[in-house]
This record gives C-alpha cells, sequence and structure tokens, in this order.
C-alpha cells in the first residue's frame, strides 16, 4: 500500500498532526539488536584500545537493525528527524527502490522526511540525503579469519585497494554516490569507493541526514584546534582532540564539519552537496584550505628541540613508568643519522604505544607499534632496548620504505592522511596522522611555553599542483612526486626551487649506506609546479650541534653522517695535525672524532661502534699507543698518518689522499703556524672535494704542484709571494682571518643560503664540522666581524657554544 503525503502528515511522527494513529502504528519500524560475537573486537587486549575504539565498539554492540514488513528484498520507508521509520512501498530489487525513493523525495523535503531504502537484514542501504557509518557486522564470523579493515577504491570497479580503514577508529563518512555493492565516501581527506558488504560481513550502512544528530566536527577553541571524533551519530559519545592552531577563519566555539581536515562548513548539507559537485563552494574557506602544519610537514625535516627539550616533554606528559623518558637522545641520533624529523616520531611513538606504557612498548620495547597488525597485534615485533626500535624504525620503515620514493609504501614524505602521505598504508586508523601531529603540537605547545624554542610554522612547505620531477643540481632525475605531495623548501629566490629531497641519489641507485640520509643534499624543483601553503615564522631557520665540550660536539656532529671509518685528532693539545685531516674526511667519508692522548673519551668511544677502520693523525706524543693498541683489539684496521713535524704530517696525509684518488685536481697551502683559521676556512671545501690541506713554513715548500690548481690561503705575512709564485698560485687572502674567511666562501660557494657558523677564535669546532658542511662553508664569527657574507642565509647552524650576542648579530645581519 502506497502511504500518501496527506496521509503521512497526519500521523502521530515528530509532532506532526495526531490522526490515523493505528495505521502510524501498524506501519512503524520496529526495531531489534544481535549480539555481536567476540571476534568482532578489534584485539585481544581490549583493555588497552585507545578511548575512541572501545566507545565505538561499545556503540556498536547496541547496534538497531529494523523488523522488515514483508518478504521483498527491499523496502521503502520515511525516515522522520525523531529516529523513526515508516513503511511506504516495497520493491524487488535496489535500482526499483532508488528510484521511488528519489521520485518522491522533494514530495517530502520541507517536512525534513527523507525517503530510505531497507534490504532483507533490515540495514538501511540507501537514503536520498544520508551520512554513512562505517560498521563491521556479521553473524558469528571466526575469529582466526576475522579482517576488521575494509578496504578503499579509487574507482568502484579497481581491483587494487589505495587504502584501508578500521571501524573502530571512524564512525560518520558523507556518502557522496552509491550503487547496490559500493558506496562513494568521504574519509580523511581520500575521497573514493568501499565495498557495502565483504565475505567478512557490513562495512557500512546508511542514516538518513536527518536522524544524525552527533556528527564528528571541528572547532575553534581558543585558539587551538580541536576535532570531535563521534562513537555513534544517533548517541551522544565521542572522544575530543587538540589537533593544532586553530585557522583565522574560524569563529570561537563554533562546530564546522569537515572529513578532509582543508575545508570546512557550518552545515552537513552544504559539504554533501559541494561533495557531490567535486567542489567546496559552500565551505567557509573556499579560497583558503587549511593545512595543519604537523600534519603536513616534510619527515625530511629537522626538529628544533634537541635531546634534553624531548625529555622534558615526556618528563611532562607521560606517566612515570613510561618507557619513553630519557629517551631524546635516541630521537635526535635517528634524525639526523636516517634523515626524520625527531618531532615526527615522537609524535608517531606517543601515539602509538599510549605515551610509552602500553604492553608492546614496555615488553617488547616496541613504541612504534611495529608489525602489530589489526587482526594480530600480539605478533608485534620484538626490540632489545628503546634504542634499537627508534633506530630500526628511522632506519628500515620511514627512511627506506615510507619516506623513500622507490617504495610501495610511500605515498608522499608527511604524516599526511587517507589520501596523501605516511598515513594512507601505515595504519588503518583515518586519523592516526592527526592524533601523532597532535602530540607534535602538544610538545611544541610544552617547550615553547617554557622558552626553548618555537617550532611551529618553522619551515616554508610547498604543494606540487601537478605531477612534478624533484631534480638534482645537475639535472639528474632523483624520482618524481604527485599532485598534492609536499615539498620542505629551502630556497625559493629562483625558477627552481631548493628543497630536501626524499631520495638523495637517482631512483636507479641505491643510497650508500641503506636508510642513510644527508641533509647538505639538495634537490630542485620548478616554481611554478608548487604553492606555498604556510607562513614560514622566521626569515631563517637556525639549528644547533652544541655538545657538553668540543668532544661531544664532534660526537654530534657525526651523528648527522652516515660511515664505516673514522679520523681521530687529538682535541687536547694543538690542532696542528688535525688542520689537514679535512680532505681525508671527504674521500673517506669519515668523520673528524676528538681524542685525548692516552685515553679516548667516552662519546667518541660511542661513535666508534661499527667502524672498521681508523685513521690516527698525529705522532705517538699526540695519540699513544695505547690507543693504537685498544682499536686494533676490537678488530679494526689503524693505520697512523705523522711525520717529524706539522708540515710532514700533513705530508704523508697528502699521500693517503693521494693513494685513494690520484687525480687530485687541486691542492690547498697554509701556513701550518700562523694559518690555523686559514686553514679551517677551506677545510670544507677540503672534504667536499676531497682533496688536500698542505701544511707550509709559509716562505717555501720541497715539491711543486704542477698540474693542480693550487690556492694559497692567506696575506703575504702569512704566506710569502715566493710560494705563489713557485706553484702558480692564486691567493686568497684578507686582512684578518675573517676577511681571507669571506674571499674563500665568496669563491667556492657562491650564491649560497646555508651557512654553518663557528667561533673565530676556539676553531676545533669548525675542524670536526668540516666534513659534514660540505656543500656549504663555515664561517668563523666572533664580536662585531664581518658577517655580511651570511647576508641573504636562509638557514644558519651553529656549532659549538657561541655567545647569543653573536648568534644574534648574525641573525641581524641576514636580509
Amino acid at each position: 500500500m502506497k502511504l500518501k503525503k496527506s496521509v503521512y502528515l497526519s500521523l502521530a511522527i515528530s509532532g506532526l498532526m495526531l490522526g490515523n494513529v493505528s495505521y502510524a502504528n501498524s506501519n512503524e519500524y520496529e526495531t531489534y539488536t544481535k549480539p555481536m560475537p567476540k571476534s568482532h573486537s578489534i584485539s585481544n587486549y581490549m583493555s588497552e584500545m585507545p578511548t575512541e575504539v572501545k566507545q565505538d565498539i561499545e556503540e556498536l554492540n547496541n547496534f538497531k537493525y529494523l523488523k522488515t514488513k514483508t518478504n521483498s528484498n527491499y523496502e521503502v520507508a520515511l525516515a522522520s528527524q525523531d529516529g523513526k521509520y515508516i513503511f511506504y512501498k516495497e520493491a524487488n530489487t535496489y535500482d526499483e527502490a532508488v528510484n521511488i525513493a528519489k521520485n518522491i523525495q522533494n514530495e517530502y523535503s520541507y517536512e525534513n522526511i527523507v525517503p530510505s531504502v531497507i534490504n532483507k537484514e533490515g540495514l538501511i542501504v540507501y537514503s536520498t540525503n544520508s551520512i554513512g557509518r562505517i560498521v563491521k557486522l556479521g553473524d558469528g564470523i571466526s575469529e582466526s579469519s576475522i579482517n576488521y579493515t575494509a578496504k578503499l577504491y579509487k574507482n568502484a570497479n579497481d581491483t587494487n585497494e589505495y587504502t584501508y580503514i578500521n571501524h573502530g577508529y571512524i564512525e560518520d563518512v558523507p556518502v557522496i554516490e552509491e550503487t547496490e555493492t559500493m558506496a562513494k565516501i568521504e574519509v580523511a581527506g581520500f575521497s573514493g569507493w568501499i565495498k557495502k558488504q565483504d565475505d567478512k560481513g557490513t562495512n557500512i550502512v546508511v542514516l538518513p541526514i536527518n536522524q544524525a544528530k552527533n556528527l564528528s566536527y571541528y572547532k575553534n577553541v581558543n585558539g587551538r584546534l580541536s576535532h570531535y571524533i563521534s562513537s555513534n551519530v544517533q548517541g551522544n559519545t565521542g572522544t575530543y582532540r587538540t589537533i593544532g592552531q586553530a585557522p583565522s577563519f574560524m569563529k570561537n566555539e563554533v562546530k564546522y564539519y569537515s572529513y578532509d581536515g582543508n575545508y570546512f562548513y557550518d552545515d552537513i548539507n552544504k559539504l554533501i552537496s559541494d561533495a557531490k559537485e567535486n567542489n567546496h563552494n559552500n565551505a567557509v574557506n573556499t579560497n583558503e584550505p587549511y593545512y595543519n602544519y604537523y600534519q603536513y610537514l616534510p619527515g625530511r625535516s629537522k626538529s628544533s628541540y634537541d635531546a634534553n627539550d624531548i625529555n622534558e616533554y615526556f618528563k611532562a606528559k607521560t606517566p612515570s613508568d613510561s618507557v619513553l623518558r630519557n629517551t631524546g637522545k635516541y630521537f635526535i641520533k635517528a634524525q639526523n643519522k636516517y634523515g626524520v624529523n625527531a618531532s615526527v616520531m615522537v609524535g608517531i611513538a606517543m601515539n602509538e604505544s599510549a605515551k610509552g606504557t602500553s604492553t608492546l612498548a614496555k615488553q617488547k620495547n616496541n613504541i612504534f607499534g611495529i608489525n602489530a597488525k589489526d587482526s594480530n597485534p600480539n605478533n608485534a615485533n620484538y626490540f632489545k632496548s628503546i634504542e634499537n626500535c627508534i633506530n630500526e624504525f628511522a632506519k628500515e620503515w620511514m627512511s627506506n620504505e615510507y619516506l623513500n620514493p622507490n617504495s610501495w609504501k610511500y605515498n608522499g614524505n608527511n604524516l599526511g592522511n587517507k589520501e596523501i602521505g605516511c598515513n594512507v598504508r601505515y595504519a588503518s586508523d583515518p586519523y592516526w596522522s592527526e592524533k601523532a601531529s597532535s602530540y607534535m603540537n602538544e610538545m611544541d605547545v610544552e617547550l615553547s611555553s617554557r622558552g626553548l624554542g618555537d617550532d611551529y610554522n618553522r619551515y616554508k612547505i610547498g604543494m606540487l599542483n601537478k605531477s612534478s620531477n624533484i631534480n638534482d643540481k645537475s639535472g639528474n632525475r632523483l624520482y618524481t612526486s604527485d599532485k598534492g605531495e609536499v615539498v620542505l623548501i629551502s630556497d625559493d629566490r629562483n625558477s627552481n626551487i631548493e628543497i630536501n629531497p626524499d631520495r638523495i641519489t637517482p631512483s636507479n641507485v641505491a643510497n650508500p649506506i641503506p636508510g642513510s640520509y644527508d641533509y647538505t643534499f639538495k634537490g630542485y624543483v620548478n616554481k611554478n609546479d608548487v604553492n606555498i601553503i604556510n607562513n614560514q615564522k622566521d626569515k631563517v631557520i637556525l639549528d644547533t650541534i652544541i655538545g657538553n665540550d668540543r668532544y661531544e660536539t664532534a660526537a654530534m656532529i657525526s651523528d648527522n653522517q652516515n660511515y664505516t671509518s673514522a679520523i681521530l685528532v687529538n682535541g687536547d693539545k694543538t690542532l696542528a695535525d688535525g688542520l689537514s685531516a679535512s680532505g681525508l674526511s671527504g674521500i673517506t667519508k669519515s668523520p673528524i672524532l676528538l681524542t685525548k692522548v692516552d685515553s679516548i673519551p667516552n662519546e667518541t668511544k660511542e661513535r666508534l661502534n661499527g667502524v672498521n677502520k681508523v685513521y690516527l693523525i698525529g705522532g705517538k706524543s699526540v695519540i699513544s699507543p695505547k690507543i693504537e693498541s685498544d682499536l686494533k683489539s676490537q678488530g679494526k684496521e689503524v693505520i697512523r698518518l705523522s711525520g717529524n713535524s706539522r708540515e710532514e704530517t700533513s705530508y704523508k696525509v697528502a699521500d693517503e689522499i693521494k693513494k685513494i684518488n690520484p687525480n687530485i685536481d687541486k691542492v690547498f697551502l697554509v701556513n701550518g703556524y700562523k694559518g690555523e683559521p686559514d686553514a679551517m676556512s677551506v677545510s670544507p671545501i677540503a672534504s667536499r672535494d676531497g682533496v688536500p690541506i698542505i701544511l707550509t713554513n709559509g716562505k717555501d715548500i720541497p715539491f711543486n704542484t704542477n698540474n693542480k690548481s693550487t690556492y694559497v690561503i692567506g696575506s703575504s705575512i702569512s704566506m710569502s709571494d715566493n710560494i705563489v709564485n713557485k706553484t702558480n698560485a692564486t691567493r686568497l687572502g684578507g686582512s684578518d682571518r675573517f676577511a681571507t674567511n669571506k674571499l674563500v666562501i665568496e669563491k667556492f660557494y657562491p650564491n649560497t643560503n646555508e651557512f654553518y657558523i663557528s667561533k673565530g677564535y676556539t676553531l676545533v669546532d669548525a675542524l670536526t664540522v668540516s666534513p659534514l658542511a660540505k656543500n656549504y662553508p663555515v664561517v668563523l664569527v666572533h664580536n662585531n666581524s664581518d658577517k655580511s657574507v651570511i647576508k641573504n642565509a636562509t638557514k644558519l647552524i651553529q656549532v659549538g657554544g657561541i655567545d647569543k650576542s653573536i648568534v644574534n648579530e648574525c641573525i641581524n645581519v641576514i636580509k
């Protein structure tokens, strides 16, 4: 029997006029619940589930089915806003039922009645205006075969999924389009298709929009962006999470709907309407998409916070029994070695390990949920220590996979969402990236409030507006990035933007060490292919490498390098022998570490673990035979390079370089007694090019440099014209060490935008940083010294302790 509009309006439903109550009672649908099998729990340790997952499962256990009225395959009903359904008409096929619903939708639209289609199981499978509920409904599916995730597809006829989601973490999604078996939805930035049912049960049910009383939403709460995630759109449960800074277009304490986190609506119907038209014309920020900074920050960046800062955050925001406490140095070391932002890893660890208190974290030292699959989380990886877990995660999981364009897991270098970034394949939780970034935001708020820095908007981020090649400086393609992927911009003043690339070698060439990364290596992309998506906070980025003493600073510098050999220089006595070490460090890809005469400091000793070859620069009075013997007893090859004088030691080093590279094309000559700062100025070039620095007495040299480009470093006061003439050299020498330093930089690093800064009179840090700096100059700085060479800098890296007033002088000179 077809129920006419005039009859329906007389029914006692939703406060409409009274009349024909007996008909309404006989045609109103009854509801019932089914006991949910134990197998539908997402894991076997329910007590450790996140709050939102517990709530979602509890609500799902009370899911209401409708008792059908006929034996037909489908029935059309009229849904009212109070949750009731009135039988309208039966249908044999899905298409027939949908057509009936569509034909009558305008007839009831002004009464807030939504025509809906019910299948034989008593589930709503279509509504003319609806919201989708992500579920997992089934009858007694065995626990051994349960699949708790639902696959998502770009197109309705795809066979290979693009990503996946878990019903425990999400409740509501807008339904954009649907067929009998598939629904097109929007979830965490992804717009695509989900199977309504698979062999493990029902994945999505439809709810008429007029019955959705508890949708997920975003809200500006006193300048912070809060995301409310519903557990039941027909109930009143859900969880809140502060995820970042609220955009300026959001009014305080006003609900906004969004299922991509970029465009926001004050009316859910506007959102659904725009989604169906594939635009955002009715969003409150139509021309101003919002990008949550930490979700879009490329992983190939560096946190502004050091190990101590991270430890302070853990102390403030984790329980006393958290395994994350006092692990800051492991995050920083892994960042520097494998090229994964420490704050990103902290955010993921806080989210995955329940702030360091989960069973996996405590029993398996697994703080990232590595291999904790939804179907069998107890099979997650075991690690011998938290440090080991962090290193493997940074190297194998992030650098080799999620941040490596050659990996099938790569979908962009940021935490992202279900469309772009790590979240596409890392986790079934569609808001996994949002949750991890919320901890990054929490750490920044906590530490910046203490005056320990400010990490938010530290970097300039660009988003590709088309598929684009990422090339190296020579124009060789490193990889291709897709539209929507993000890049970390280090210099955008030229037609090709300089970025931190996700790979440091062409796609057909393996990295020197698997998982390795070099922050000094740059990639380039056409400026027209990039849109800037944030407002960078400062005109220059300031990084620091500062240890408690010179030994620790040198050790921390080495943490930024990937190496299997090392160079030891005496850090206690004169640095004369070490002056010539830079060229050797470059050609052997070795760090320069510091030792005492008779003992190796613990900081240095730790960095020698895993090294198979050690060069000792200087004689036995500088580095004792005991150290040499101890190193050999550890199975390391030890090569001592020394002469009867500092000049002769530099000759020995030059000979060693020539053994490795017979085709040396240049040489630097400096005064071994007066030219220490001059040697420091050319050290990064010597390391970059793998060429020798020869120490002289300033008057003459007992050999020639035929067929090699020769540079005499220093004025005629320290290096005579005789040496210049004898070697047909180019002199680079100014009125003092700072002027010479500037001349060297202008010669070998024209148009550079990154600079290392080091003390101008205590030179050891300038020496040990040279193999790391290589592609960028080391600037010697002091109070009121000439700093004009850094006026175009976009980034400074402070090495060692420098007086704050001097650092401020450097920053103030930048345009």
